[in-house]
C-alpha cells in the first residue's frame, strides 16, 4: 500500500544529505498506536543528527520532537525568531542536543571540529560543555530552548538535564486542562482552520520554502539522493 508522506532530508555543511526523516500525511491511529501518523527515520541517517534550518546567524537553538513539529513551531513564532537554529531531535535523543551543541559552540568561536571527533563524541557535547563549565554561574542559560512535547516524556527531560546543571529554557506548546499530551503541531490544527490533506501539503510546502529560501531540503516522494538511505 502506498502511504503519502512528507521527506524530511538533513544535509551537511556542503549540501550533502547524512538523513531523512518520514511524516505521514494520513492519519492512522490503528496503525500507528500512540502517534498516529507514521514517523520514521531512514536506515543509514546519520546517528545524533536531525533535520536542522537556520534563521539569521545562530546564537542559540531550538529544538522539537520532530520535523513536523519544528516547522509548526517557526509557523507560529517565526515573527519573533531571529539568530537561531532550529533541529528537529526526532524523538527525545540528548545526543542530538549535545551534537548541535558542539557544532553551534565550534561555529561561534569560528573554530574547525576535529574531524577525529565520532558521532559518539559529538554526541557527548551535553556533559562535556557542564564539566568544562560551559554552564556555569547562569552562563549561557540562553542557548537551549526545548519545544518538544507538553507530556509526561518532554518535561521529564527537561527535568532531567536541569537536574545536571543544564539551563533549558521550557517551550512546550499550552494544554487544555484534562489533556495529558500537546505537541506543536496539534497546537497549530487547533489554533488556525482545519485543513484539508491538499490544503495541509500546500501549506507545509509553503512553510518550508518560507524556512529554507528556496533551497531543496526535502521531497514529497523518495528520490534519488536518497537511496544510500535505504529508501
Amino acid at each position: 500500500m502506498i502511504e503519502p508522506v512528507l521527506v524530511f532530508k538533513n544535509l551537511d555543511k556542503n549540501g550533502q544529505v547524512v538523513g531523512a526523516a518520514l511524516q505521514g500525511l494520513v492519519a492512522a491511529p490503528d496503525k500507528y498506536f500512540g502517534r498516529g501518523y507514521l514517523k520514521q527515520i531512514m536506515k543509514n541517517s546519520q546517528p545524533y543528527n536531525g533535520m536542522h534550518v537556520d534563521i539569521g546567524t545562530p546564537n542559540r537553538l531550538v529544538f522539537a520532537e520532530s520535523s513536523i513539529d519544528l516547522m509548526s513551531y517557526y509557523e507560529i513564532h517565526k515573527d519573533s525568531l531571529s539568530d537561531v537554529r532550529l533541529v528537529s531531535l526526532e524523538g527525545l535523543k540528548t545526543g542530538t542536543i549535545g551534537r548541535h551543541l558542539i557544532q553551534l559552540r565550534a561555529e561561534m568561536e569560528r573554530r574547525p571540529l576535529s574531524s577525529s571527533w565520532t558521532d559518539e563524541i559529538l554526541a557527548q557535547g551535553l556533559d562535556e560543555a557542564v564539566k568544562q563549565g560551559y554552564f556555569k554561574d547562569g552562563k549561557n542559560s540562553h542557548l537551549l530552548t526545548l519545544a518538544v512535547d507538553n507530556d509526561v516524556k518532554g518535561k521529564q527531560l527537561i527535568e532531567e538535564l536541569k537536574d545536571k546543571s543544564i539551563p533549558v529554557i521550557d517551550a512546550t506548546p499550552p494544554k487544555a486542562e484534562g489533556q495529558s499530551k500537546m505537541d506543536w503541531n496539534a497546537y497549530l490544527q487547533e489554533t488556525k482552520a482545519t485543513f484539508s490533506t491538499e490544503k495541509y501539503q500546500e501549506k507545509i510546502d509553503h512553510l518550508i520554502s518560507d524556512v529554507i529560501l528556496g533551497d531543496e531540503t526535502y521531497y514529497l516522494w523518495h528520490d534519488d539522493e536518497l537511496v544510500n538511505l535505504g529508501a
